[in-house]
């Protein structure tokens, strides 16, 4: 998965505890909607391999997430 727009300062809490993060470049332009997309995502990575339970999100492209490039590469 790949999301223009997303830091790396925005996988951690830094974006969202300090307002002046931004300022100074450390989050990126996509803002709280990086939040979403982590939390979506984590908590359908984890009901997938932990409650087994299947997950449409994690199968391909989303309409709810139209920012997320999705490529799946086979082994």
């Amino acid at each position: 998965m790949q999301v223009p727009g997303m830091f790396h300062a925005d996988l951690t809490d830094l974006t969202r505890i300090s307002p002046i993060s931004s300022k100074f470049g450390l989050g990126g332009p996509i803002g709280k909607r990086a939040h979403d997309i982590i939390n979506a995502y984590t908590v359908a990575f984890f009901d997938k391999h932990l409650k087994d339970t299947a997950i449409a999100l994690l199968d391909g492209p989303s309409k709810q997430f139209l920012e997320v490039i999705f490529e799946t590469r086979q082994p």
